[in-house]
């Protein structure tokens, strides 16, 4: 996993873009660091064990563009788990944690939850989405303590103990559910023909060259897992929404003195007509001088 990253959500009435910054300075404020990826939506994909593979997950990120047009946009398999891998953590914090190697070459359900757990502390996605069908697989997330809540009765200390990226009990995802449709055909030539199709010199779809279960281990749950997504964000485009973007400065929106002063010449002007009709005279148009004029 990427542990040294940073992710935070531009609220409005600035556009909802995701603001991802890798390995970023830790002695100046993020707002004031250029990110390396700016997001229109971010997920996290789970999909359960299946023959002799385990559960998988992973982080799905789709890129924001300056675009009106309703083509196919970039997206980005970030990060993946599906359990806690000991090489990212010092000797000390393994033991701390309790992360062992048998659990990682040997990783159950109990592993991917932590792995979820620790993507979504680390990315900060809005949503996990699952395949559908499987109710036993959706009542494991849906139960999963870390996604969608922990228990206020568990002490903070406990909670950093067992889960190692740990940073709020308010930092939750939106939603877990099960997408509406799959087909696993499709979306393996989805995964294919987005690879293979180029925007400025990069594939649609990129999957760096760190991730081992996808490019050591090729896991055919970690296809299934970014398939699933790829098709759930083409059904559910954002073009529409991304339309009404602007990208923002980090500063809180404020109107300009100019759109303050129309604003009240429209209502002063209502108010004159008003009194104008009731003295049975013809309506006059009034213009206060307005900031841009002086």
């Amino acid at each position: 996993m990427i542990t040294s990253v940073e992710v935070y959500q531009l609220r409005p009435p600035n556009p909802p873009i995701y603001h991802v910054h890798l390995r970023p300075k830790k002695d100046v404020q993020l707002i004031y660091q250029e990110p390396d990826f700016r997001l229109t939506r971010l997920w996290l994909i789970a999909v359960p064990p299946e023959k002799t593979e385990p559960g998988y997950g992973c982080v799905l990120g789709e890129l924001w563009e300056p675009m009106n047009l309703q083509r196919e946009a970039r997206r980005i398999l970030f990060d993946e788990g599906y359990a806690l891998d000991p090489a990212d953590f010092e000797p000390a914090q393994q033991e701390f944690h309790e992360i062992s190697q048998t659990e990682y070459d040997q990783p159950t359900l109990g592993s991917l939850r932590r792995a979820l757990v620790a993507l979504k502390d680390l990315w900060r996605p809005s949503h996990l989405y699952a395949p559908p069908g499987n109710d036993a697989f959706m009542q494991f997330l849906y139960k999963a303590e870390g996604l969608l809540g922990y228990d206020r009765r568990t002490p903070i200390y406990e909670l950093k103990k067992w889960f190692p990226f740990f940073q709020s009990p308010d930092n939750r995802l939106d939603g877990v559910a099960p997408v509406l449709y799959e087909d696993r055909d499709y979306n393996e030539q989805l995964i294919d023909s987005l690879m293979d199709q180029r925007r400025d010199n990069q594939p649609l779809f990129i999957v760096p060259q760190d991730l081992d279960s996808w490019w050591t281990r090729k896991l055919q749950n970690a296809r299934r897992a970014a398939g699933l997504g790829l098709c759930w964000m083409q059904i559910q485009d954002m073009v529409s929404v991304a339309r009404e973007y602007r990208l923002s400065d980090g500063y809180e929106w404020t109107p300009r003195e100019s759109e303050e002063s129309e604003e009240r010449q429209e209502l002063l002007q209502e108010r004159l007509d008003a009194y104008r009709w009731w003295a049975d005279e013809e309506p006059t148009p009034v213009r206060l001088p307005l900031y841009d004029d002086v």
